[in-house]
C-alpha cells in the first residue's frame, strides 16, 4: 500500500461526500459505515485505510492537553480497542499524508494536518491545520457550539505554538466578534455557554486588552439568567469574571464575583423545596457547594454556620429517602466503585464511564430470580394483586399463579425490573451524576458530541436531545422528561425505519396511523433491534402499566411531581445515554445488547 490507487481514494472521497450530504452525522460515522460494508469484500487495503480513518476521527478533543489534544475512547461497548494518537506508527502517518489529496473538506483536512503536525512537528502541517480550522468556521456558521469553539481553540493553540502573530491577531478578533454577538442572546439552554467558552480561550491564553471591562460584561451575562434547578451557567460566568478581575488587579470586584457564586448556590438549593415534597439529595449538593464557595471567599463564618445547619437537615432528608428503597443493602462498596471508575476523568471519557457504570439487566436472570422467589414464598404468588396509580385508579390486576401463571410471572418480572432500576437510579446514577456535576464544564460538550454522533437520533432532533440531557443531568427532571420521552418514541420509530421494518398500522377504513411506543416495543422486530435485555428495560420503565409507565402517564398528563422527581428519571437519563452510544443502524450489525 505504498501508493494509494484511484479506487481507494475514490472510496474515501465517497465517505466524505456522504457526510457532506448529511447521510451521516459525523465523519467517523461515515467511515464506520464504509468499514462495515468493506468487510464483505476481500480488499484488505481498503479495510486498513478505513480502520485508520475511523481511528483518527474517533479521537475526541481534550482541550487541557496541548501536547496530545486528541484522546481515544479506551474501549467501545463491543470491546473494540481504539489506538491512541501516540500509537500511530510511521506507516500510518505516511498514509495520512497521501490521503490529504482526496478532498478540500476543511474538517477532514484540519484533523489530518493537526495529527501530522503533532507527530511530525512539520510547520507546513501546522499552518495548514490552522487554515482548515478557520475554514470550518466559515463553512459552518450555523454549526453546533462545540464544533466552532474547538476549531477556534485549536487554531489559537497551534498559532501560539508556532508564533504566527498574523493568525493570532485574526483569531482574537474573530473570538471577540462572536462574543459580542452571542452575549446578548445566550439565555437559553442551546447557547448558554457559547460566550463563556469563547472567553475561556481568551483567559487561558491571556489575550484580553482590558480585563476589567471584560469582567463587567461577564457579570452582566450572569445576572441575565434566572435562578432555577440545574441552571449553572451564571456561576460559570461569575467564576470567569473573577478570573478577569484578578488579572485586572480589581480585588473588590473579584471578591464580589466569588460571593455571587456562593449566593447563587444558596438560592438554587431553595428551588428543590416544593409543595409536593423536597429533593434532599439536590438540596444537600447545592448547600455543600455554597458552603465551600463562602469559605473560599473568606470572612463568611456566620453565613457558613447557618448553611451547615440547613445542610444537616437536607442530609437527614436524603437518608430517609434512601432508606425507603435500599432497606438493609450495603451501598458503600457500590458507590466507591462508581467513584473509582469515574475519578480523574473529564469530557467524553467521563460520560462514557458513566454510561458503562451499568449495563441492562439480563432478562433471564430477572426471570430466574422471580421464579426462585415464587418457589420460596408460594403463598404470596397464589393471590392476585392490583396496581393503584396516584390518582386512585386501578391500572392493572395481576392474576394469581393458579389463574394465569404466565401473566403473573410477567407482572412480577416487571416489578423486579422496577425495583432494580429504582435502586440503581438512587445509588449508581445519583453518584455518577454528582461526579459529572462536580467535574469541569467539558462534560456538556461531550454530551453534545455523543448526541451528534449517534445513529439513534435523526439530525433534525439533535438539539432537542442535547437540551433534554443537559437539563436532566442538571436536575431539571420536569424539562428532561417532557422533551425526551416523545423523542425516544420518535427515535425508536426512526430506527425501525432504518431497518426497513413497518412503523404504521392500517385501520379497517384504510387510514394509516403511526405506531406509538407501546405498539413498537411489542412488535416482534423490536427484539431484533434492541435485544431482549435492553427491550425489557425500555418496556418495564416506559410502557408497562404495572411499572412507572412513564411514557403513557406523562403523555396523558397524569404524572405527578413525585413521579417526575423519582429515581426512575435518573434511570431514564442513563438509559437514553446508553441508547445513544450502543444502538447501531442495522440489526445484522447490532452490538448494543
Amino acid at each position: 500500500m505504498d501508493q494509494l490507487n484511484e479506487s481507494l481514494l475514490g472510496k474515501i472521497k465517497e465517505a466524505i461526500t456522504d457526510y457532506e450530504e448529511k447521510k451521516y452525522p459525523s465523519l467517523s460515522a461515515s467511515f464506520r459505515e464504509k468499514l462495515k460494508l468493506s468487510k464483505t469484500t476481500k480488499n484488505k487495503e481498503l479495510k486498513l485505510l478505513l480502520t485508520l480513518l475511523l481511528t483518527v476521527f474517533s479521537f475526541y478533543y481534550l482541550q487541557s492537553n496541548k501536547k496530545l489534544p486528541f484522546k481515544p475512547i479506551k474501549e467501545l461497548p463491543n470491546g473494540t480497542h481504539i489506538m491512541a494518537l501516540e500509537e500511530l506508527n510511521d506507516q500510518d502517518l505516511k498514509y495520512l499524508e497521501k490521503i490529504l489529496v482526496v478532498t478540500e473538506n476543511p474538517e477532514f483536512n484540519a484533523r489530518i494536518c493537526d495529527i501530522l503536525w503533532i507527530r511530525k512537528k512539520d510547520y507546513t502541517y501546522a499552518r495548514r491545520a490552522v487554515y482548515s480550522y478557520l475554514e470550518c468556521l466559515k463553512k459552518n456558521e450555523e454549526d453546533l457550539e462545540i464544533t466552532r469553539i474547538e476549531c477556534l481553540r485549536r487554531a489559537m493553540q497551534i498559532s501560539l505554538k508556532i508564533k504566527d502573530k498574523v493568525q493570532i491577531d485574526y483569531i482574537k478578533i474573530k473570538i471577540f466578534d462572536l462574543f459580542e454577538k452571542s452575549r446578548k442572546t445566550c439565555f437559553n439552554p442551546q447557547t448558554d455557554y457559547l460566550p463563556y467558552n469563547l472567553i475561556q480561550i481568551v483567559t487561558e491564553n491571556k489575550l484580553a486588552d482590558n480585563w476589567e471591562e471584560l469582567g463587567d460584561k461577564l457579570v452582566k451575562i450572569a445576572k441575565g439568567f434566572p435562578i432555577s434547578p440545574g441552571c449553572d451557567a451564571p456561576r460559570a460566568y461569575y467564576d470567569l469574571a473573577a478570573k478577569c478581575y484578578r488579572y485586572a488587579k480589581q480585588v473588590n470586584k473579584e471578591k464580589d464575583a466569588k460571593l455571587s457564586i456562593a449566593h447563587h448556590f444558596e438560592q438554587e438549593a431553595q428551588c428543590f423545596i416544593t409543595p409536593n415534597g423536597s429533593d434532599g439529595f439536590n438540596m444537600a449538593h447545592r448547600l455543600q457547594k455554597a458552603i465551600k464557595a463562602y469559605r473560599n471567599v473568606g470572612g463568611q463564618k456566620e453565613k457558613v454556620n447557618q448553611l451547615i445547619i440547613e445542610l444537616k437537615e437536607a442530609n437527614k432528608m436524603t437518608l430517609n429517602q434512601l432508606k425507603s428503597i435500599t432497606g438493609e443493602i450495603k451501598i458503600n462498596d457500590i458507590l466507591k466503585n462508581v467513584e473509582d471508575n469515574m475519578k480523574d476523568k473529564e469530557g467524553k471519557d467521563l460520560i462514557i464511564s458513566f454510561i458503562l457504570s451499568h449495563k441492562p439487566f439480563f432478562y433471564q436472570e430477572i426471570k430466574e430470580l422471580v421464579e426462585n422467589i415464587n418457589a420460596k414464598y408460594p403463598l404470596q404468588s397464589l393471590m392476585g394483586e392490583t396496581t393503584i396509580v396516584p390518582e386512585g385508579n386501578i391500572s392493572v390486576k395481576s392474576p394469581g399463579m393458579i389463574n394465569n401463571s404466565e401473566e403473573r410471572i410477567k407482572q412480577d418480572i416487571i416489578k423486579q425490573y422496577n425495583l432494580q432500576q429504582k435502586f440503581v437510579g438512587f445509588t449508581i446514577f445519583r453518584k455518577g451524576i454528582s461526579i459529572i456535576l462536580n467535574s469541569n464544564g467539558t462534560w456538556k460538550s461531550a454530551i453534545k458530541e455523543l448526541v451528534v454522533d449517534s445513529i439513534f437520533v435523526p439530525k433534525e432532533r439533535v438539539d432537542i436531545y442535547i437540551r433534554a440531557l443537559l437539563a436532566g443531568i442538571n436536575g431539571d427532571y420536569l424539562f428532561f422528561l417532557h422533551l425526551i420521552i416523545p423523542q425516544l418514541e420518535n427515535s425508536v420509530r426512526y430506527v425501525f425505519g432504518l431497518n426497513k421494518f413497518i412503523t404504521t398500522s392500517v385501520q379497517q377504513t384504510g387510514i394509516q396511523r403511526e405506531k406509538d411506543l407501546n405498539q413498537l416495543l411489542e412488535d416482534e422486530n423490536a427484539e431484533k433491534i434492541f435485544g431482549k435485555d435492553l427491550l425489557w428495560e425500555m418496556k418495564s420503565l416506559l410502557v408497562e402499566q404495572s411499572g412507572p409507565n412513564m411514557r403513557n402517564r406523562l403523555c396523558h398528563g397524569l404524572m405527578t411531581a413525585n413521579e417526575i422527581n423519582s429515581e426512575y428519571s435518573l434511570y431514564l437519563i442513563w438509559l437514553t445515554a446508553f441508547l445513544l452510544l450502543s444502538i447501531k443502524k442495522t440489526v445484522n450489525n447490532r452490538k448494543g445488547d
